[in-house]
């Protein structure tokens, strides 16, 4: 199987579950940077209290290498999580539905 394939069905999986939320969605194709999905809230509620901001790296069958996570932490620190969430989306195969890790949340 072609893991570059595998990987930009799950990417554009992940964004069509946060285009159905209401986030307008950027792939990072081939940027090989930290993220792969940048999701900005369409409509921003000031009652709503969630990050207007969405910072993805997605997976399949597996959490981030230990470096990859390090990475990831760091960028966490770096910004409010009132604002923006840094997020790791890991997809089973077989699962629709990914599990998701908001990093930074716990201090």
């Amino acid at each position: 199987m072609d893991c570059k394939a595998k990987g930009r069905r799950r990417e554009h999986q992940a964004r069509d579950l946060l285009e159905t939320e209401g986030f307008a969605v950027t792939r990072a194709a081939g940027s090989l940077g930290t993220f792969d999905l940048v999701a900005i809230r369409r409509d921003p509620q000031p009652d709503n209290y969630l990050p207007v901001l969405r910072l993805i790296q997605v997976k399949s069958n597996r959490w981030p290498r230990s470096d990859e996570a390090r990475t990831l932490q760091a960028e966490s620190g770096r910004y409010s999580p009132l604002f923006v969430s840094v997020e790791v989306w890991r997809f089973d195969d077989g699962d629709g539905v990914p599990r998701v890790r908001r990093l930074g949340e716990d201090g």
